[in-house]
């Protein structure tokens, strides 16, 4: 697993991943997709856990 170096973009998949874990993951790929981020890295980091960045 590789170590993220941008922390906000860490800070925002934190954030998201609590929020998909109380209201669904739905919720949390929209709130990363409103930050800014495209929809295939949330969709990979909320989906794919093992090939999320530390």
């Amino acid at each position: 697993m590789h170590t993220r170096t941008d922390r906000l973009t860490a800070a925002r998949v934190d954030a998201a991943l609590n929020i998909a874990a109380s209201h669904g993951v739905f919720a949390g790929a929209r709130a990363l997709f409103q930050l800014g981020l495209p929809l295939d890295f949330a969709r990979r980091v909320l989906l794919h856990p093992s090939r999320r960045r530390a």
